[in-house]
């Protein structure tokens, strides 16, 4: 979690301390309810769930902001998948993604997200254009019909040789 996250929670926590709740799920080690601290809880002390926040909290957002929801484009998945695809455009790599995702290995993530990578020769290319970036188009001139245009020192080859003022007065 970034640092502005974290202060965000303790501003939330020091307003609305944790409160404890005892979940009945049943637990590899035989203890069929648990007591945790929640953070969010409803106005009954019981846990949220994702349909509660998104019945409550994310459909009336679209609702405010007069945007039609569709129910198998707009739930919490599209978030999960927005997140993980921002997270890819921002350079974060396959397998901290699927950590954050908790997906069990970076070939399901990759799978999924595959199509939103720069390919190798992408980044490539991308990386050559900002070393050399490429010189303006010249335009094709009327009648030219393919034919290269010569344009004035653009089509010579240049000589590494020593600077001589001498020289430049001759080519006047």
């Amino acid at each position: 979690m970034t640092r502005a996250i974290i202060r965000l929670i303790d501003d939330y926590t020091a307003a609305y301390p944790p409160i404890p709740v005892t979940l009945p799920w049943a637990e590899q080690d035989r203890i069929l309810t648990r007591t945790v601290n929640l953070l969010i809880t409803d106005a009954n002390d019981r846990p949220w769930r994702g349909s509660t926040w998104g019945e409550h909290v994310w459909k009336p957002a679209f609702e405010q902001a007069e945007i039609s929801y569709q129910r198998q484009q707009d739930g919490m998945h599209a978030l999960r998948h927005f997140y993980a695809s921002y997270l890819l455009t921002q350079g974060v790599t396959i397998k901290e993604i699927a950590a954050y995702l908790g997906h069990s290995s970076e070939a399901f993530t990759l799978k999924i997200y595959v199509h939103l990578t720069l390919t190798s020769y992408d980044r490539a290319r991308l990386a050559i254009d900002t070393m050399f970036p490429p010189a303006p188009t010249r335009r094709r001139m009327a009648g030219n019909h393919g034919r290269r245009i010569k344009t004035a020192g653009l089509n010579r080859r240049r000589r590494h040789v020593a600077h001589d003022p001498a020289l430049d007065q001759n080519r006047r």
